[in-house]
């Protein structure tokens, strides 16, 4: 069996016609390339039959590195390190002769039983191979290595790591560049992640487990195996990702098959403003963006899409059920990190009562101090009096009296039934009470700035029928928010029944209008 591989090229004129440039210019001309071969052994995968993508477990894939001259020739002069690295994805280790971290050595243009422990690594990956004239040695050595000891070694003006280009790191015995040669292995086919994988489920679901990577998504849209699809309808969906809400600075979508069975399954994208031509029951048939976490909430950020944009004529709208919260699951962490971007309900039962705090005024409390050596004070809460805000600059300070007090004695209160208010004026938040009928009693911040037509403040101390909504998390206050995403999501009558979500929220584009759906 042949060795698969691929080579690429990279150009050189540029800097070689430029005798004046720094160390960090290629010194030799003659290796112009790498060659990155997987062993005959190595499990690729195929594109109808891709590899599970591993998290937590590294894979290991053995290759053999070899320099080539432009004929195609082995480069036996050839005896520098090498960088390995894999994209998508991260290389764990680097292990064979000559290996010590993620870089090899070739001896004599050659590099052999070489084996590349893979991470995350998804889609069509390849191992690369960078000449980057690196040459690592110990940073306690006795002389230091070039690249930190304090000499021009390479006579280009520029001194050790970081000012001269030609220092891969500080480590670096060689303060002259690479050829920058580079190559890459043929295609490993591995599965694309769905959004339960880009949110770290595999890894416990705290955060996720491409933290500021690029990665493109398994939307469940189906182009590489017809045996999949219904017979003459190649490509087709074989699961789908569908858009839930769409928001003042992006959009959410579901990953509808897997949300039920393991949560994690939901994604908040932040494209800056309301995607254009994008609509609640739109399937995402491509989605791919910047996995990060913003204060602990995971957020698709400059995400690219393709849609398959809904029509009511032709499929049914797809968006799931939301999640209905009882008065555990609140307080359950674990619980609402699963749901985290996904719609959840807490709604009004013959077992439960929903109601907005009493305690929720533009009032302000009675602060008292009580001991100025020890700046303590006391304040004193009352049922319309809840601004904490006390000098009035537009915020509560949380580290300074007495707005510290006041705020934590709104939270502290024994009854649950406090809502600060500034907060309420600021960001439009408030809180949710559900009591039991054994009395146990929790609460969850909501937000109802999307319903335009809902006043919280007016149903304070009132029971509500049913608020629904995207659940947000901010771990800079450790809280889990209910954004509401229209009025129909908020009933306020207990006597009534939120609408199903294939209505809630809807709102069918014309089909005569012509839209891009490409992003």
């Amino acid at each position: 069996m042949k060795l698969a591989h691929l080579s690429i090229p990279l150009a050189l004129i540029a800097g070689l016609s430029s005798p004046g440039c720094s160390g960090g210019t290629p010194i030799r001309v003659d290796t112009l390339r790498l060659q990155v071969d997987l062993a005959p052994t190595a499990k690729i995968g195929l594109r109808t039959a891709r590899l599970p993508i591993s998290l937590s477990s590294a894979l290991d894939f053995p290759v053999t590195v070899t320099a080539l001259l432009p004929d195609g020739t082995v480069d036996t002069t050839f005896n520098g390190e090498v960088r390995l690295s894999v994209k998508p994805g991260s290389v764990q280790a680097v292990s064979g002769p000559n290996s010590e971290g993620r870089n090899v050595k070739l001896v004599n243009g050659v590099a052999t039983g070489v084996v590349v422990s893979l991470l995350g690594a998804f889609g069509d990956a390849r191992i690369l191979a960078d000449d980057l004239g690196y040459l690592p040695a110990d940073p306690l050595r006795k002389p230091p290595p070039q690249c930190s000891n304090g000499l021009d070694d390479d006579g280009d003006g520029l001194i050790d790591f970081p000012a001269d280009p030609g220092c891969a790191f500080g480590n670096d015995d060689t303060e002259t560049g690479g050829t920058y040669s580079a190559g890459a292995s043929s295609a490993i086919h591995f599965n694309y992640p769905r959004i339960s994988d880009v949110r770290g489920l595999p890894l416990g679901g705290g955060s996720t487990a491409y933290p500021n990577q690029q990665v493109q998504m398994n939307t469940g849209w189906n182009t590489d195996d017809p045996a999949k699809c219904p017979k003459g309808k190649f490509p087709c969906f074989v699961f789908n990702s569908v858009v839930t809400r769409i928001a003042g600075d992006g959009f959410y979508a579901t990953d509808v098959d897997a949300q039920a069975a393991t949560g994690y399954s939901s994604v908040f994208a932040y494209n800056f403003s309301p995607p254009p031509d994008m609509r609640v029951c739109d399937r995402l048939k491509s989605f791919g963006g910047t996995s990060s976490d913003f204060f602990g909430f995971t957020e698709i950020n400059y995400p690219t899409w393709e849609l398959d944009q809904w029509d009511p004529n032709v499929r049914p709208c797809g968006v799931p059920e939301p999640h209905l919260l009882d008065v555990f699951e609140i307080s359950d962490t674990v619980t609402l990190l699963k749901n985290t971007a996904a719609l959840v309900r807490v709604q009004t039962s013959p077992l439960l009562d929903v109601h907005v705090t009493s305690k929720f005024g533009p009032g302000t409390p009675k602060c008292n101090l009580i001991d100025a050596v020890k700046d303590i004070w006391t304040c004193e809460i009352g049922a319309d009096a809840t601004n904490c805000d006390l000098n009035k600059d537009g915020k509560v300070d949380f580290g300074k009296n007495p707005e510290k007090t006041c705020a934590a004695t709104c939270s502290a209160d024994m009854a649950k039934e406090c809502t600060e208010f500034s907060d309420y004026l600021g960001r439009g938040n408030f809180l949710l009470v559900l009591k039991d009928l054994n009395n146990v009693v929790s609460v969850v911040a909501a937000n109802g700035l999307a319903a335009n037509n809902f006043d919280a403040h007016a149903l304070k101390g009132k029971p509500i029928g049913a608020f629904t909504g995207t659940l947000r998390y901010f771990s800079g206050g450790s809280q889990f928010t209910i954004e509401a995403r229209c009025d129909a999501d908020i009933v306020t009558d207990p006597s009534k029944k939120p609408l199903p979500s294939d209505q809630a929220c809807v709102f069918p584009r014309a089909f005569n209008d012509s839209n891009d759906t490409s992003h």
